[in-house]
């Protein structure tokens, strides 16, 4: 990310004798193109944040924001940031999502699940979708009109089979396996992922990361985790919570007070600086990325984001336009 430079500013004084002063305004860490408010949704991805503002228009830091734009003429009613892709869900049910991960700097535009070469384009650009979600590799949905989940890949040019006849209210993708949930909270997980939560509990939230997930139980607010996380950090027994969202190695909950709580450590490769959200923040909405986290304060809906222990890797997407980043 650029520095900004010292600015001098020299100031007279008039009085019985004239007197210079040299002021040096040292630059703000923070990015101050306008300060961030009443967002609704924030997404957190490997180069890059996302947030919806009230009016519907996308906002973006980071990787996406160094060579591209969101269309301020276009609304959404939810978003999804995942590595380096970024999804915009309309109204209506359509989406359209953005991808740089084939090369940073040009971002390419794919309007529905298209995918790469896909068979079904016409078939999927006519239907309408509830919720969309990315995976590493490929993405979800759910359709509007009967419930039933659709998944696809980026790289092959077949869709990647759901469960038949199954109807689900979310669903969450990864590399290789999705798991979605009934009304009652009930989850069904398939494909490769071996590991799935207990299908003989409830569950409030699920969140995903490469190699790790996590859920909140219905009953009590209580986590489970499975995974590289579990094996890394196993998720405080002694707490309960009301959102969840997993990064790469770590995982950051809210409580009900909206205090954040973080366990793990950034970099699902090998274990780095363990991650630490601000205790003083009350949040009402929180976003798990690669090696950095943000939420939405509750008081205003401004963005704070934390962590990026290695500078090698950023790009910007700790520091949200009038926000705080927080290293």
């Amino acid at each position: 990310m650029r520095k900004a430079r010292p600015i001098s500013i020299a100031i007279l004084i008039t009085l019985p004798i004239t007197v210079a002063l040299l002021i040096t305004v040292l630059p703000s860490p923070l990015r101050t193109a306008g300060t961030l408010t009443n967002l609704i949704t924030i997404g957190s991805g490997e180069y890059d944040t996302c947030a919806l503002r009230q009016d519907g228009t996308i906002v973006c830091w980071g990787a996406f924001s160094d060579t591209w734009e969101p269309p301020q003429d276009e609304t959404f009613i939810d978003i999804l940031v995942r590595w380096l892709k970024l999804c915009g869900l309309r109204s209506d049910g359509s989406f359209i999502c953005w991808d740089i991960s084939d090369n940073i700097g040009q971002v390419t535009s794919i309007e529905g699940p298209t995918g790469i070469g896909h068979p079904d384009v016409e078939r999927f650009l006519n239907r309408r979708f509830a919720t969309v979600e990315i995976g590493e590799s490929g993405k979800c949905a759910i359709r509007t009109e009967d419930g039933t989940a659709v998944c696809w890949s980026d790289h092959t040019t077949s869709p990647v089979p759901a469960p038949a006849g199954q109807r689900f209210t979310a669903i969450r993708s990864g590399g290789l396996y999705a798991c979605a949930f009934d009304k009652e909270g009930s989850p069904i997980c398939w494909n490769y992922y071996q590991d799935s939560p207990p299908s003989d509990e409830l569950f409030a939230a699920f969140s995903r990361g490469p190699f790790s997930a996590c859920v909140i139980r219905l009953e009590d607010g209580s986590p489970i985790c499975w995974g590289l996380i579990a094996e890394r950090a196993p998720p405080p027994q002694d707490e309960t919570f009301t959102a969840i969202s997993v990064g790469d190695g770590y995982a950051c909950a809210l409580r009900e007070d909206g205090s954040p709580k973080c366990w793990g450590s950034y970099g699902y490769d090998e274990p780095g600086e363990r991650a630490s959200p601000p205790s003083d923040e009350r949040f009402s909405a929180i976003s798990s990325g690669r090696y950095h986290a943000c939420g939405l304060r509750i008081r205003d809906g401004s963005p704070v984001c934390w962590g990026l222990p290695n500078s090698t890797y950023d790009t910007g997407q700790a520091y949200p336009p009038g926000g705080n980043g927080r290293r």
